[in-house]
């Protein structure tokens, strides 16, 4: 199961040698993505999108007809 903690420990790994930051939310507001106090459910939702992918492969809703 893809969870918000898992998905931030990947994000530590890769990065961490790179950004201090890695791992984190963002503390400040930004002119790029989402406000703060909608990230945690903005990243759910494309965790749950991954895992709807994941189970029903490019035929699930989240991937458009082209």
């Amino acid at each position: 199961m893809l969870t918000d903690e898992a998905a931030r420990k990947v994000h530590k790994s890769l990065f961490g040698k790179v950004w201090n930051w890695a791992g984190d939310y963002r503390g400040t507001e930004k002119n790029i993505g989402v406000p703060i106090r909608c990230i945690s459910t903005e990243m759910r939702t494309c965790l749950d999108s991954c895992q709807a992918a994941s189970n029903f492969g490019p035929s699930c809703a989240i991937f458009p007809s082209r």
